[in-house]
């Protein structure tokens, strides 16, 4: 699509008070981009919108009436020829390098044109070369927030605003490849694609099972005007159909293709081609104004002879915070999530044990071993609660407790070593705050076998010597069979002070009870009878013997509650506990035949 074939709307500014009058265009191209951002709302706010947008590009606040603003934009989009004109006041300021136009939230009319640096007419105009930099500079700033978004108060913004600088001191800034690694694959490519088209460029992606995927953007762009789109699916006709196919505002995101670059060490004929392609793409996209992003894995180093030729997203700062803890954790001292944990009662005396131990200078790592639904999880969260409030030893003071999730770790490491790699980033950002955090981890038995394939070490092996010198401090969780596992590494269980989690008797569990009460009456917007919690210990000690207290009582008083909710019932009683231990032995024996029956 050349823009030599485009139509184009002429519309006068006028500021009769000064007799002053430019002309701003108003092309299919910007046609496109608004049915792109409207998609099935009406077009028509979308083109006032740019309309004061171009306007306000030149200098000029629009007087007009927003009547005569849909007039304009309805001629434009029934593409009739007449002049249009628009009263407006130049405002002696003028946006040189304007914001990227953004799909308004509100009324076209209530939104206000922001200026920035002013520039009088005596100001020479900036050159071509320095609009361009300026340009890429706010695209590189807007790749390095997708990949590093930081709360204002995290121990890792002090680092925030040191990718201007390097930027600045950049001297090949203008290279029109870019190398940006991911974590999650599905979420950061929708980011991308996002950061994209707000720069007003048109993303195209490409995938080997795929080739062009044009169904992320629009079926309409003419960019495959070949006779066999299959053909490129092949790495190799793709990147020669790119060099050798010029297309306007397109960045093309070419999805792993780190599997045709190769490693640093690998060394073979084909690997060779496609490296030499993305030097070609290089000088040729460098004329251009097409740009080329591969989107690999964060696991994947890029080789050094492609290095002067790509430009790395912030490279060394990114690994430095990808924040393992906030990808594969939970925050357990955030206050919003404190606010939605249930009271913790009885537990007192292990809280202060934990704390004991994590005051500890060596074998510091509380393990904490119960059955399921003895309430370990409730004593680490009681813990975060002290934790949060500043009740604890000065050593503990101010520090964040997280909880991670091992599956997480594991998940998605398809290839050999990035488990590792996961592993010890996560090792590397706890240590460099190790007076700051603590890590729980429920199922630490799992540890055992995580991440061992033949050939690999598993996660207990590289925890073990940080472990051993008390530089990662670790709160466990297991049952008496995941200990049993457990001690099949004697190195790694050394490692941890055992506490014992017992399964509370009747009265305790009763107080547990009551002193959640509120907790479940208010997410089920009725009242609890205090007979039913009797009855709820009593009944699911007799009837669910497989399971423990509290845990078992807990679970029947919640389904109870929520069988009367959906009833219309106001008052959970005795009567209606009676009835959920009814229908749970219903459920029993129809799932006890079906078993038997297969």
């Amino acid at each position: 699509m050349r823009s030599d074939f485009l139509k184009k709307w002429l519309i006068e500014i006028n500021d009769p008070s000064l007799s002053k009058k430019t002309h701003i265009g108003f092309s299919e191209r910007d046609l496109f981009d608004a049915k792109h951002i409207a998609k099935d709302s009406p077009i028509t706010p979308v083109l006032v919108k740019m309309i004061h947008h171009k306007v306000a590009q030149h200098g000029y606040r629009i007087t007009e009436n927003k009547q005569h603003l849909y007039k304009i934009a309805c001629h434009i989009l029934l593409d009739e020829k007449d002049a249009h004109s628009i009263r407006a006041q130049w405002i002696n300021k003028r946006n040189i390098f304007p914001q990227k136009f953004v799909m308004p939230e509100t009324d076209p009319d209530k939104v206000s044109i922001t200026q920035t640096d002013s520039l009088t007419d005596s100001t020479p105009p900036p050159s071509n070369k320095t609009r361009v930099k300026q340009k890429l500079k706010n695209i590189f700033q807007e790749v390095h927030d997708y990949h590093n978004t930081t709360d204002e108060n995290d121990w890792s913004s002090n680092v925030k605003n040191d990718f201007d600088q390097d930027i600045t001191m950049t001297s090949d800034i203008t290279r029109p490849i870019f190398w940006v690694q991911y974590g999650h694959a599905i979420e950061e490519l929708n980011q991308l694609i996002t950061m994209v088209l707000n720069n007003g460029k048109l993303p195209i992606l490409w995938r080997k099972a795929k080739g062009f995927v044009l169904d992320k953007i629009t079926q309409n762009y003419d960019l495959l005007n070949i006779d066999k789109p299959d053909e490129l699916k092949d790495p190799v006709k793709m990147m020669q159909y790119i060099i050798h196919t010029p297309k306007d505002r397109i960045v093309y995101i070419i999805e792993d293709f780190h599997h045709y670059i190769g490693g640093k060490d690998t060394v073979n004929p084909h690997v060779g081609d496609i490296r030499s392609l993305i030097k070609e793409l290089h000088d040729q996209l460098i004329k251009r104004s097409e740009h080329l992003i591969f989107f690999v894995p964060d696991c994947y180093d890029m080789p050094e002879e492609l290095e002067p030729y790509v430009y790395t997203v912030s490279k060394q700062r990114y690994k430095k915070n990808k924040r393992y803890l906030d990808r594969f954790g939970q925050l357990l001292t955030d206050p919003n999530y404190i606010q939605k944990c249930k009271p913790v009662i009885g537990v007192d005396h292990l809280i202060q044990r934990m704390i004991q131990i994590l005051g500890q200078m060596e074998s510091n790592n509380p393990l904490l071993i119960g059955s399921p639904g003895v309430g370990k999880t409730a004593v680490v969260e009681g813990f975060a609660k002290v934790l949060a409030k500043g009740d604890v030893i000065p050593q503990l003071r101010g520090r964040s407790l997280y909880s991670l999730s091992l599956n997480s770790l594991v998940a998605g490491t398809r290839y050999r070593g990035e488990f590792e790699i996961r592993l010890e980033g996560l090792m590397d950002e706890v240590l460099q705050n190790k007076d700051r955090i603590i890590v729980f981890i429920d199922e630490i038995h799992t540890l055992i076998d995580a991440g061992a394939t033949e050939g690999a070490s598993g996660a207990s092996d590289v925890l073990k010597p940080v472990l051993a010198r008390g530089e990662f401090p670790c709160i466990g969780a297991t049952t008496p069979e995941g200990v049993t596992c457990f001690s099949k590494d004697p190195a790694l269980s050394r490692r941890f002070k055992k506490i014992w989690v017992k399964e509370p008797n009747f009265e305790e569990t009763l107080n547990i009870l009551k002193g959640i009460a509120g907790n479940l009456e208010k997410h089920h917007q009725l009242k609890i009878d205090d007979d039913a919690f009797h009855a709820a210990v009593e009944l699911s000690s007799e009837f669910i013997p497989e399971e423990f207290l509290p845990g078992k009582a807990i679970s029947l008083i919640d389904g109870t509650a929520a069988f009367c909710r959906m009833n219309g019932q106001k008052m959970v009683r005795r009567e209606d506990i009676l009835m959920e231990i009814e229908r749970f032995k219903q459920l029993s024996m129809i799932h006890t035949k079906t078993y038997e029956k297969n």
